[in-house]
């Protein structure tokens, strides 16, 4: 059985990568963008993902394979090329050199799946902590890659697990056209400080914050279905990965008056708290010190904080921030950390955005308010506003970035 996937050990080196990565690989041609044969790789993905005792019960794999169902791939693509106008063809970019983050190991699927419809060849690093979901999900990589159908796809694709090397990571840098950089800022730095070919392209994925808004007459005017059904959909935003996706709201906004912003915040925590319940949630002991540990940290920076919900293993942690301290939030904790702030206009958010933020998801608020504070904002952060439950919802422009154009190289044809 041929394999696309291999965990290399602690001490390769980058003449052995050099073996892998060979002349035959780099002087592939390109496939063509949007191919039959690409769709239907990912169709097949999709697939057996969803038909795999193990990974159809693990919602982040299910959400994506609903992704690469071959009805939203075409949908995708058939969009984007409504965007090539008659004078320009649509070719592959050539090499793509992507480094996976760790903290939320099946995400360089979404971006690997659009580097594969532009056509381009793809060298992909992934952690050597692979856990369960990971693994699960290599296996049905491998299994898939070797359908005879599609040797194309087999030929073009290195997924490789190796030790962090600055050597390897410059030798593959020197030998891409484009490199996709997952981790955060730390991993940007240290991959972009290896030369690469001048016409290279970045799309470094740096660390990103994400909230969430909720109107709060509008919560407080919701029947108990439909409540629940939000908080529902803030659970999948906020608990998937741990939080510890870049996506996920850190920080939750009520916004109204006083008297409606403390009311909403109470009857929100607590129905999260009875779906969490409902669950049966519980959280491993190692989750809720590292919150204990982020909470005293914080203390001590001297932002003014007041504990509402505190540390323990069934319940979320909330923390009240003042509006004048957001700025001063660092790394992610997750594990259902999450600072709450209340605003009496949406527009608050002018003096409290910074360059970092990606993420908005709303409860209330009408796409007119919502256009009028991205307007006001004019670029300075925030990347997305989406409805509550779709934050984790990979799209075609992510990050700022619209991917498929960032793929491909379009080629001026009069």
């Amino acid at each position: 059985m041929s394999k696309i996937i291999q965990i290399l050990p602690k001490n390769i080196l980058t003449e052995d990568i050099k073996a892998i990565v060979n002349n035959d690989f780099l002087n592939l041609i390109g496939i063509e963008p949007f191919s039959e044969v690409s769709i239907n790789f990912l169709n097949q993905l999709s697939k057996e993902i969803l038909s795999d005792t193990v990974t159809s019960q693990m919602p982040e794999l299910v959400a994506l394979a609903y992704f690469l169902r071959k009805s939203n791939i075409i949908n995708i693509t058939e969009n984007f090329k409504k965007t090539i106008p008659d004078t320009e063809v649509s070719v592959p970019l050539g090499i793509c050199f992507q480094i996976a983050p760790s903290n939320v190991d099946t995400i360089f699927m979404y971006s690997w799946a659009f580097s594969l419809l532009a056509g381009n060849s793809n060298i992909i690093r992934i952690t050597q902590n692979v856990g369960e979901q990971l693994s699960s999900l290599l296996s049905i990589i491998n299994r898939v890659i070797n359908n005879p159908d599609i040797e194309d796809i087999r030929a073009r694709n290195i997924i490789l697990s190796y030790s962090y090397d600055d050597n390897i990571n410059a030798y593959l840098s020197s030998v891409s056209d484009l490199r996709i950089i997952w981790g955060g800022d730390s991993t940007v730095q240290s991959i972009r400080k290896h030369l690469a070919k001048p016409t290279t392209r970045d799309i470094a994925f740096a660390d990103k914050i994400s909230y969430s808004i909720i109107e709060s007459k509008y919560l407080l005017s919701l029947t108990n279905t439909s409540l629940t059904e939000n908080v529902r959909l803030f659970y999948n935003d906020s608990y998937y990965f741990n939080q510890m996706a870049c996506s996920s709201p850190q920080v939750v906004y009520f916004v109204g008056d006083d008297k409606d912003n403390h009311s909403a915040s109470d009857i929100f925590w607590a129905k999260l708290e009875e779906i969490l319940n409902s669950k049966a949630h519980f959280e491993h002991i190692s989750v809720s010190m590292n919150k204990l540990a982020y909470l005293y940290e914080e203390s001590a920076s001297g932002m003014d904080l007041k504990i509402q919900s505190e540390v323990n293993p069934v319940n979320p942690t909330v923390v009240n921030i003042s509006k004048e301290d957001i700025q001063k939030i660092g790394s992610i904790c997750g594990g259902g950390y999450f600072h709450q702030c209340f605003l009496n206009d949406i527009l608050e958010l002018n003096q409290i955005i910074k360059h970092n933020e990606q993420t908005l998801s709303y409860i209330g608020f009408n796409l007119k308010i919502l256009k009028n504070l991205v307007k006001t904002l004019n670029g300075k952060g925030i990347d997305r506003i989406v409805p509550v439950g779709q934050a984790l919802t990979f799209m075609p422009t992510w990050d700022g970035f619209s991917l498929l154009n960032h793929f491909t190289k379009r080629v001026v044809v009069i």
